[in-house]
């Protein structure tokens, strides 16, 4: 234990200096400096520098980039720009890498065209892009919603520079599911599958995103949940989030519940807390499920092979006290069912509540007929939670008023509508 720790101070930049110094080589430094970067942590990235230069070393490429990421991610672009400057007026040729930093760090800020200033004097001097830059400037195009220039890049090295890799098709294939692409996104599916690429759980996650929003999908929805878990990659909660979503689109409250069932036996697994959680996203789409049930619809299970959570008895009376296996008929215990999930949520997970979820647990209130219940989530829970009604909740009010034909309370609604 040094000095510094008994003596309950803080080390000081010279004793630092003293004990790393003659012990990192430059190499080592740039670790340190990266590491720092990756986390914003600019004081600490420079402090590492500064017991480089104390230390005798020479900065290299590597280390002018590394602290061209700590400024960009710290906030400083200006800063940023001037480590690569650094470097030049240091008589140091910028690798690919410190193109690729640089790039980065305009894609920090959104400055697509300065981002592309910067893959164009990377050709003028014969150093040419890889993969990872491309990459850069396909995702830097998409924050921006260009979407038509991010497709040029991706056909550019595509059809004339080099394969692109699995994460240049997944990035694309997100593109796709954000516009409800979902053809487009499946012909790139089966293009990575053809060149043999490594699929991932992000690619996955993006195909059945764009299945879900497409009710004409649905059904793919499932077939690619079931390809995921055959290539070993376990759900999680944006998987579960996502496939919820698409059965209330598809008002299939019965798969929903199921799906809802294995999320829920998987987050109460301690060896899987941690990766399955379930947020406001996904209360909110079981309302809506909740909301837009059909009994005449066909209410079908997931295939049994899909992995089973062992779990001790009081967890398993649990779980089948708040979703019994059997899917609820009448709209009474239908919206009996929501008010037992929502209590859960907020009384047992402590779940943060936003606008979207009060408004489905209004909605599914509304359709079942808890009329009584729904005016007091509108008169009380959001002025408990701190929350601004929207368009949507106003709707929802009008059309509980229309049901019930309760004339002077619609008036009053009207009224605070026209406030708001």
């Amino acid at each position: 234990m040094r000095s510094s720790e008994v003596d309950g101070k803080e080390d000081s930049g010279e004793s630092l200096s003293a004990e790393l110094a003659p012990e990192l080589s430059l190499g080592e430094f740039n670790h340190v400096i990266f590491a720092n970067a990756l986390v914003g942590q600019v004081h600490e990235a420079m402090r590492a520098y500064d017991l480089l230069l104390e230390a005798g070393l020479k900065p290299d490429q590597t280390t002018f980039a590394n602290l061209t990421v700590a400024h960009a991610k710290g906030g400083d672009l200006e800063t940023a720009v001037s480590m690569f400057k650094k470097l030049e007026s240091e008589g140091l040729e910028p690798t690919i890498y410190s193109y690729g930093t640089l790039i980065r760090a305009y894609m920090e800020f959104n400055r697509v065209d300065d981002a592309f200033h910067v893959y164009e004097m990377m050709k003028k001097r014969e150093i040419w892009p890889n993969i990872p830059v491309y990459n850069s400037l396909i995702v830097s195009c998409l924050r921006i919603g260009d979407t038509q220039r991010a497709w040029g890049v991706f056909e550019h090295m595509r059809y004339t520079i080099a394969q692109p890799d699995e994460i240049s098709f997944s990035i694309m294939i997100h593109a796709c599911a954000k516009k409800g692409e979902v053809e487009k996104a499946m012909n790139l599916f089966e293009e990575m599958v053809s060149n043999n690429l490594a699929l991932s759980d992000v690619t996955f996650n993006s195909l059945i995103h764009a299945c879900a929003v497409r009710p004409d999908y649905f059904d793919e929805c499932f077939r690619l949940l079931g390809l995921m878990e055959g290539h070993g990659f376990q759900p999680d909660f944006y998987t579960y989030n996502t496939v919820i979503y698409a059965c209330a689109r598809k008002r299939n409250l019965g798969l929903a519940r199921d799906i809802f069932r294995d999320m829920l036996k998987r987050s109460l697994n301690p060896e899987q807390e941690d990766l399955i959680k379930i947020d406001q996203v996904t209360i909110s789409n079981m309302m809506w499920a909740y909301a837009g049930y059909l009994p005449a619809v066909k209410n079908y299970l997931r295939s049994e092979g899909a992995p089973k959570e062992v779990l001790d008895k009081h967890l398993v009376k649990l779980i089948n006290a708040l979703i019994p296996e059997v899917v609820p008929v009448a709209n009474n215990q239908v919206a009996s069912e929501a008010v037992r999930l929502m209590r859960f949520y907020l009384e047992d997970l402590k779940g943060e509540v936003n606008t979207r979820l009060l408004n489905a647990y209004l909605a599914a209130l509304i359709k079942n007929g808890r009329f009584e219940s729904a005016w007091r989530v509108v008169l009380g829970d959001f002025k408990k939670f701190g929350l601004a009604k929207d368009g949507w909740t106003f709707l929802r009010m009008i059309e509980m008023c229309a049901r019930t034909r309760d004339v002077p309370s619609a008036w009053r609604v009207w009224d605070e509508y026209k406030s708001w």
